[in-house]
């Protein structure tokens, strides 16, 4: 008797770290002005291992003025895409790959950190589909949820 082929099995849910209300600073290495990506939103799929996200894009120097982020987390937590200034005419992207950091306590009980995580992307600006100059073009730098004290 020969087996059938059926359906393939369904791809795995996302189980990588939960991203929400990380802050991360990213400088450019092109000279560009720092910019800062806070994600304020992760809702976990249950289907290959990604995660959309919603935040805010914005230089450090004018941080009055964000712009609305949507994107997603891939790979379990490991990789990162996300779109702003939707326009007739353009946008922004931002691709990168994310280095998680749980952080936690040691083995003799010294502490290791807040959890965190290392974004290295690049920052592209498509007008008509197409890729301009301009933007902060490569960027990388650490993130991790404000850390708030007691008043």
């Amino acid at each position: 008797m020969t087996r059938q082929p059926g359906p393939p099995p369904p791809s795995p849910p996302y189980s990588g770290p939960n991203y929400q209300g990380f802050v991360f600073v990213l400088p450019s290495s092109s000279g560009a002005p720092t910019h800062i990506l806070a994600i304020s939103t992760q809702q976990n799929e249950n289907i290959a291992e990604m995660a959309y996200i919603t935040g805010l894009w914005y230089p450090s120097e004018n941080p009055t003025n964000p712009n609305s982020v949507i994107g997603q987390i891939g790979g379990n937590g490991g990789v990162i895409s996300c779109v702003w200034g939707l326009t007739s005419n353009g946008y922004h992207e931002l691709l990168g790959t994310l280095t998680y950091n749980a952080g936690g306590v040691g083995k003799f009980g010294q502490g290791l950190g807040w959890p965190s995580a290392y974004l290295d992307g690049d920052v592209a600006v498509y007008v008509g589909g197409n890729p301009q100059s301009g933007g902060p073009g490569h960027v990388s730098g650490w993130g991790r949820r404000p850390i708030l004290t007691a008043p």
